[in-house]
C-alpha cells in the first residue's frame, strides 16, 4: 500500500466516522422532536377537556333554573 493509498483511506474513515456521528445527532434531534410532540399533543388534550368542563360551569352558571342547554 503506497502513501496515497493510506491516505484515501484515512480519509474514507474519516469520512465514515462523521458520517457515524453525524447520523447519530440526527436520530438524537428527531427523538427530541417526537418527544416534545408528544408532550405538546398532551397538553393540547388536557387544555380542550379543562376548556369544555369550563364552558360547561358557565353555562350552568349563567343559564336560567330550568332551562335545558346543551353544548
Amino acid at each position: 500500500m503506497g502513501f496515497s493509498d493510506s491516505a484515501a483511506l484515512a480519509t474514507v474513515r474519516s469520512v465514515g466516522t462523521n458520517s457515524t456521528r453525524c447520523c447519530f445527532w440526527a436520530d438524537r434531534f428527531i427523538s427530541i422532536v417526537s418527544a416534545q410532540k408528544q408532550y405538546l399533543n398532551g397538553l393540547h388534550t388536557r387544555f380542550q377537556k379543562f376548556a369544555l368542563a369550563l364552558e360547561s360551569i358557565l353555562i350552568k352558571s349563567i343559564a336560567p333554573v330550568g332551562t335545558n342547554l346543551s353544548l
